[in-house]
C-alpha cells in the first residue's frame, strides 16, 4: 500500500495481478487496473499520476495512470482512441453515456 503525496488517493496491488487506485476523499469504488500478468508485489506513487509497480515475474514497471487524470482528460483519450464507434452497451458502460 502506498499514499499519494496529495493524500488522496491509496494504492493497493495484490495477487491477482491488478492494481487498485483509491480515493482518500469520498466513498467511491476504486479504480481496478488489470493486465499485468503477473501477482504485483509492490506499488508505490510517483509524482504525475505515475507509479512504479515491482512483480513476482522479476519485472519493475513505471507507467502513468490515465484513468487518474481528471475525467474530462480520459474522455478525451478514449475518443482519441476509439477505431470504431461504441455500441450504446459500450458507450454506457464505459463513458456513463
Amino acid at each position: 500500500m502506498s499514499f499519494g503525496s496529495d493524500g488522496r488517493r491509496v494504492v493497493t496491488s495484490g495477487n491477482d495481478a491488478t492494481t487498485r487506485i483509491w480515493s482518500t476523499t469520498d466513498n467511491s469504488p476504486p479504480v481496478v487496473l488489470h493486465g499485468f500478468g503477473a501477482s504485483v508485489e509492490n506499488t508505490n506513487v510517483l509524482p504525475g499520476n505515475r507509479f512504479v509497480s515491482s512483480h513476482d515475474d522479476g519485472t519493475v514497471r513505471v507507467w502513468t495512470c490515465l484513468p487518474c487524470e481528471p475525467i474530462d482528460e480520459v474522455l478525451r483519450r478514449s475518443r482519441d482512441g476509439i477505431t470504431r464507434e461504441l455500441t450504446q452497451e459500450e458507450r454506457a458502460s464505459y463513458l456513463n453515456e
